[in-house]
């Protein structure tokens, strides 16, 4: 059951409707594109430490041959480098408390735990340039370099995410990108999501991707509905047994859902129009998330 499912949802994912490119001959005429060749990955404004260079490295550090390497429009965001912090020696001049720049200090700690030699580390991390890496490389005992988290990454790192983006930011396609990945994963033990995914680390789920507009439909031609797990469910098993289509699917699922094997990925909050109608979808949401505490959700929304 779960295979076929497999099979039908990343036929589904795999195609990229794009409109308005051409002259359409009819509202339904669109081009599609295989997924696989357009997509690579959405970055987040969100920065997520990627190298670490010690003291040791920073004598033989090349600053040209690095931001060339990691810093352009050219690049994808999982290649560029946006910021750097930095960690500099206490010097004589400086008393205890970094009162030349207002810097904190940090204890470093050998094997055994006792307190070694201390450190100044800025207040966090700083916009990376040319300039200030020349000069920070000359005297940091160490620089830690970071670049955009990529929603992937994101996403294994919080078990419920909203992902929010401009009309237009890859939002939607990110999730079907995923759905698509996980499904081909779950039909072939071959595919390696770690080189698909950047940043996965959750292994195998059983993805779900639904909209979130026909659940607040449903609400709106059923008034007296609260919005609970039940009604979120109700609709999840209209979207995997359509019209009756694959009996036991349902089933199926509901069982990897008691197990944590689920990711559900819900698209569309802003589409959902009046508040009420939103209340509830996200009051089903939460109650979902309640229910089943050990699976991975994500919701998808406009800013």
């Amino acid at each position: 059951l779960l295979a076929a499912y497999y099979e039908r949802l990343a036929t589904r994912c795999r195609s990229l409707p794009l409109q308005g490119i051409y002259e359409q001959r009819s509202n339904a005429d669109s081009l599609m594109l295989d997924l696989e060749q357009v997509y690579t990955h959405l970055a987040t404004t969100d920065h997520t430490p990627r190298e670490r260079v010690d003291r040791a490295t920073l004598a033989t550090f090349d600053v040209a041959a690095y931001l060339a390497q990691h810093t352009g429009d050219h690049l994808l965001p999982r290649d560029q480098r946006t910021l750097v912090e930095p960690v500099f020696p206490v010097t004589d001049d400086r008393d205890e408390a970094g009162s030349a720049h207002g810097e904190a200090l940090v204890a470093a700690s050998d094997p055994a735990g006792m307190p070694g030699k201390m450190s100044r580390l800025r207040d966090g991390p700083v916009a990376l340039s040319r300039a200030r890496l020349i000069d920070d490389a000359k005297v940091a005992e160490e620089l830690t370099f970071l670049g955009p988290m990529i929603v992937t990454e994101a996403i294994a790192a919080k078990p419920h995410l909203v992902l929010l983006g401009e009309p237009g930011s890859g939002k939607s396609t990110a999730l079907r990108y995923l759905a698509y990945t996980l499904a081909r994963a779950g039909l072939d033990a071959q595919v390696d999501l770690a080189a698909l995914l950047p940043g996965w680390t959750l292994g195998r789920l059983v993805p779900i991707v639904v909209p979130l507009l026909p659940l607040a439909q449903a609400f709106a031609a059923h008034p007296a509905r609260r919005g609970e797990a039940d009604d979120l469910w109700h609709y999840l098993v209209a979207h995997l047994q359509p019209e009756g289509a694959s009996p036991g699917l349902a089933a199926a699922v509901h069982e990897e859902l008691e197990a944590g094997r689920v990711i559900l990925l819900l698209d569309g909050l802003d589409e959902v129009a009046g508040a009420e109608s939103r209340r509830k979808v996200v009051r089903a949401v939460q109650s979902f998330a309640q229910r089943f505490r050990r699976i991975r959700m994500v919701v998808a929304c406009r800013v």
